[in-house]
């Protein structure tokens, strides 16, 4: 006599259909848990187009800029912060144009100096500023911002203000990639510089102003796919990943192919002509003023200082452009943020996000304790205004 059916006998589809039902559930859980853990790239998706309400291409100089007296609440799995702009669309306090001040800083650069992923209070400029008394005037931006277009934004606006240093900050992560047109959409605005047929550097617009671009607004479908991306975080690493792939494609290979590049290391001719041709125009623009070039180090970096030693070719480079001016100084962050963490012992992704991959605000306290040492020297401690001990810790580290 033949023994009864079991219920996964008599029901062989549904039993199929459990099983690939467990199989999902245990790999979301393990992607969570991943993406907590900084293995596996992971991003909210907004779900309404409050965030390009913040900023967007709208300024017919250089492209990408905040929305003026805006606010935005910016989040992802390891952090949460509020953005506010000012009257004239910075990421930052309302400032005067014009200060009697013996000193006061301009700030040009991208997302680092913006201070994506911290609130104001945990930014560098705003540390920087805590500690030496100074006034840090913040024009950084997201949005792959190039140094073509740090040096429109002096020109048309940072320059209007008062001041006597300009601190430029520059990512080679992406720096050289932000200003080649063939990464980009034809139709968003964006300026570039390209070679004419004398082979000369020109400002180029690929579209007009008016013809520009546009945010696409949310319709329903499109917002309640954005909210199955935030909250099935396997779908959310796929589509992340492909994001990431596609923007910076495969990893580059040293020329006898065994490790990554450095960042400092990755760039053409073309791109280092770019860079030091719109870094020149902001020297111009700077007349005697001094003018501080800061080099923002990656995680890989690190691994190339530590592996191979101090020897990066952007930083050469930089330092041989600034030899033709007396009031340029070149300070490269790497060496700086290298001897805080071996010091304290701690490990290198403490300094940025791990989710996201910018400065955590340990990273953004160890940045500007090497900024106001490297630009305001021995008055940065006597000049502070009651700075946090913390603060005043990094400075003597």
């Amino acid at each position: 006599m033949n023994s009864p059916e079991s219920w996964y006998e008599r029901h062989p589809k549904l039993t199929m259909a459990c099983v690939y039902m467990l199989i999902i559930i245990a790999a979301e859980l393990l992607v969570r848990a991943a993406a907590a853990a900084g293995y596996v790239p992971f991003g909210f998706f907004p779900t309404t187009d409050a965030t390009k309400r913040f900023f967007g291409d709208i300024n017919p100089h250089f492209g990408v800029w905040h929305h003026p007296n805006r606010e935005t609440r910016h989040f992802g799995p390891c952090f949460e912060a509020i953005y506010h702009s000012n009257s004239y669309g910075a990421r930052d306090i309302e400032r005067s144009m014009h200060s009697d001040a013996e000193r006061r800083a301009v700030v040009l650069g991208d997302s680092f100096v913006e201070g994506i992923g911290v609130n104001a209070e945990d930014r560098m400029t705003n540390l920087v500023e805590n500690i030496t008394g100074v006034e840090q005037l913040n024009f950084g931006i997201s949005g792959d911002f190039s140094s073509t277009q740090e040096w429109l934004l002096y020109r048309e606006l940072a320059s209007k203000f008062d001041h006597s240093d300009v601190l430029v900050f520059h990512l080679p992560a992406n720096d050289f990639r932000d200003n080649e047109p063939s990464n980009f959409s034809p139709r968003r605005y964006r300026p570039y510089l390209v070679e004419n047929k004398q082979n000369e550097l020109e400002l180029y617009y690929p579209v007009s102003f008016e013809d520009r671009e546009r945010p696409k607004g949310f319709s329903k479908a499109r917002a309640f796919r954005r909210h199955i991306y935030n909250h099935v975080y396997l779908l959310n690493v796929i589509r992340r990943s492909a994001q990431i792939y596609n923007e910076a494609g495969m990893p580059k290979e040293s020329p006898s192919g065994d490790s990554l590049l450095s960042t400092y290391d990755t760039f053409s001719d073309l791109d280092l002509r770019r860079l030091l041709f719109a870094y020149r125009k902001i020297v111009e623009l700077a007349g005697d003023k001094q003018v501080h070039f800061f080099i923002i180090p990656r995680q890989s970096d690190f691994v190339k200082l530590k592996n191979q030693g101090y020897d990066f070719k952007i930083v050469r480079e930089l330092k041989e452009f600034a030899e033709a001016y007396p009031n340029v100084q070149i300070v490269d962050l790497l060496p700086s943020l290298n001897s805080y963490v071996e010091k304290h012992q701690l490990d290198v992704d403490d300094l940025y996000l791990s989710c996201d991959g910018h400065w955590t605000p340990l990273g953004n306290k160890v940045a500007a304790a090497a900024v106001a040492k490297a630009v305001f020297g021995a008055e940065a401690q006597t000049l502070a205004r009651q700075p946090p001990a913390s603060l005043l810790t990094l400075l003597r580290d």
